[in-house]
């Protein structure tokens, strides 16, 4: 399990993580979903909470692969044998570039090594 326990808005996310489409810690970052901090979301109001130890990357091998995949999803409440990849929603912070709210990945790539980068939706970049 992640460490630190963080909830967004479900409705405000869902969206945002079903369009994402690409490689962890590669262009383009993972969208930026904004943290509930109370009862409700400040933008739509809804009360249904996400939790970021339950959006997980999710692997994609289509036909004719070569083993790796093809590419990765951000799958919303998939089995959690997918945590063995790590929690692509770990944290948040502001970018060290443009002080935007960023969000903090951590992929596991092996039993031993494990890459922690931040993405930035504002910059539109994944930074170390």
């Amino acid at each position: 399990m992640a460490e630190k326990q963080t909830f967004f808005c479900y409705d405000c996310s869902e969206a945002k993580l079903k369009a994402w489409k690409g490689w962890p810690h590669k262009s383009p970052p993972i969208p930026y979903l904004a943290p509930i901090e109370g009862n409700n979301c400040d933008t739509c109001g809804s009360e249904k909470k996400l939790s970021n130890q339950k959006i997980f990357w999710f692997n994609v091998h289509e036909k004719h692969n070569t083993r790796l995949p093809n590419y990765w999803l951000l799958k919303i409440d998939a089995d959690p044998w997918y945590a063995k990849w790590g929690y692509p929603y770990k944290d948040k912070m502001r970018c060290l570039k443009c002080k935007q709210p960023a969000t903090i990945s951590e992929r596991r790539i092996s039993d031993q090594k494990t890459e922690v980068k931040y993405n930035c939706e504002a910059c539109d970049e994944v930074l170390p």
